[in-house]
């Protein structure tokens, strides 16, 4: 009888939980599933069921496997770098370098801007902001048509999402490498080892799994953008 009254304890503590995921992930999800069968626009209340033709269309689109292409390159670039630059940073400002609380909000406040604020402000940037610069100091590099062509249209939204995405990356593995027990660097002391060299390289292993949950960040928000790269 009480390993029963524990057994009903612990599904009274997952139910709350249980029905968050239910209500925001799992009915969703099939929700759409079963919309995507059908061919409903959004709008009409008419609802006709027609299997896997949406799915045939999309795949026999002329640009879908272009766009496809596109938008996982962008997603491989944006995670490499991301997760790169953003441990890096990490590592610096947790050395204690002076100005590094000014440093992590700065690098962090792009994360905090919605997606439209950011696209005007690139856009000015890309299409107005470095031709200008260009002009001004004679570098042919920064006056090329960021938006204009494929391949500078490819680094220029790489660029976009490294801006916003680094400091996500940055503020996690901060968060990972000041939570590691300060006993690997002591022991590493005790045993000799040079402090300045030895302490990212004893911090990191231990903060390691946290890269992972870290780069789904970064890797979502490109491949959203597949939706609107084939309508």
């Amino acid at each position: 009888m009480k390993q029963k009254g524990r057994t009903g304890d612990r599904f009274l503590f997952l139910l709350p939980t249980s029905l968050v995921l239910l209500l925001i992930i799992v009915i969703p999800f099939l929700l759409s599933f079963y919309l995507s069968l059908t061919s409903w626009n959004g709008v009409s209340p008419r609802l006709e069921f027609v299997g896997l033709e949406n799915f045939k269309e999309i795949l026999t689109k002329p640009g879908f496997f272009s766009s496809l292409s596109f938008t996982c390159r962008i997603s491989v670039v944006v995670v490499i770098l991301v997760n790169t630059i953003g441990v890096l940073l990490a590592a610096l400002l947790t050395n204690g370098l002076k100005g590094s609380s000014f440093f992590r909000a700065g690098y962090y406040l792009p994360g905090t801007m919605g997606g439209i604020v950011v696209g005007f402000i690139w856009q000015f940037i890309l299409i107005q902001g470095f031709p200008a610069i260009g002009q001004a100091f004679h570098i042919p590099f920064f006056n090329q048509q960021w938006l204009g062509t494929t391949a500078t249209a490819f680094w220029g939204i790489v660029l976009v999402y490294c801006w916003q995405s680094i400091g996500f990356v940055m503020i996690i593995m901060i968060a990972a490498l000041t939570s590691v027990p300060k006993d690997y660097t002591e022991a590493a002391v005790v045993d000799g080892a040079a402090i300045g060299g030895s302490s990212f390289r004893l911090s990191f292993p231990p903060a390691f799994p946290t890269c992972l949950p870290a780069c789904s960040g970064p890797c979502r928000r490109p491949l959203r953008c597949l939706t609107s790269a084939c309508p």
